[in-house]
């Protein structure tokens, strides 16, 4: 994945936003960012006041991101570029890049990097685990092996893999609560870490329905432990099978 997609997607971000600050045409440089403030203030539904710093009104703008490297060089290369430009107009973009860089450069944002699963088993469990979602009467899952091998690499997520979760629900939707289902077994079979601060996010990133289309309401689809969801026993043999290295019967 190259850096001119990161390049591309981040800038215009920023830019977007300057625009709507440079509209006003009567900004300086000394309240360019209590300007920035006010109206990321006003965006994020937070009261602004005047002694507020900036860069906490911008980490409540920019808090739902996920900043991967590739994003932090795109945005240091336009910082760069801007400095090589002094123009009036791109001394204030650089001030407003260089801020919003102090924000994702923060440690505590690499606390929130995403990554996929990290799968705790062998090579041979997780090939054995595929075989059960795919191979059988009613597959649970549409995926390649190489896309399925990618979701419990561990990695840090580029980009969305779009697995589709085939489990149908007696309302006959996709069933969400069946995924998380059987996210819990794998954890509490230790055959992947249990990561739950990014668990919803997660999920959106590996997962889509039935349909191929992206999962909402992700927050209200967990189970209860009280009642098992859609085609729960089959998710049980599948784990089991791995469990107990012996393989399903195939089907005739």
């Amino acid at each position: 994945m190259g850096i001119e997609k990161y390049k591309k997607y981040y800038n215009s971000k920023l830019d977007k936003e300057w625009q709507r600050i440079v509209e006003t045409n009567n900004q300086n440089e000394n309240n360019l960012f209590e300007f920035l403030a006010k109206k990321n203030a006003e965006k994020s539904g937070i009261n602004y006041k005047p002694e507020m710093d900036v860069l906490e009104v911008t980490k409540r703008e920019y808090e739902k991101e996920i900043f991967i490297p590739q994003e932090i060089e795109a945005l240091n290369i336009e910082i760069q570029s801007l400095k090589n430009t002094p123009t009036i107009n791109n001394k204030h973009r650089l001030l407003y890049k260089k801020r919003c860089m102090e924000f994702i450069t923060d440690k505590s944002i690499h606390q929130h990097i995403l990554t996929f699963f990290h799968w705790k088993g062998t090579s041979e469990q997780l090939d054995e685990l595929y075989s059960q979602l795919v191979n059988i009467d009613k597959p649970i899952i549409n995926s390649t092996i190489e896309t399925f091998k990618m979701a419990f690499s561990g990695d840090v997520i580029i980009q969305n893999l779009e697995i589709k979760w085939l489990v149908i629900s007696k309302n006959k939707h996709t069933s969400k609560s069946s995924l998380f289902y059987f996210i819990r077994m794998m954890e509490n079979e230790n055959l992947i870490t249990q990561e739950q601060d990014a668990l919803n996010h997660r999920v959106r990133n590996i997962f889509v329905d039935s349909e191929g289309t992206e999962f909402i309401n992700i927050k209200q689809s967990k189970y209860s432990d009280s009642t098992k969801p859609a085609r729960s026993q089959d998710l049980e043999q599948a784990i089991s099978a791995i469990i107990s290295n012996k393989p399903l019967p195939t089907p005739q």
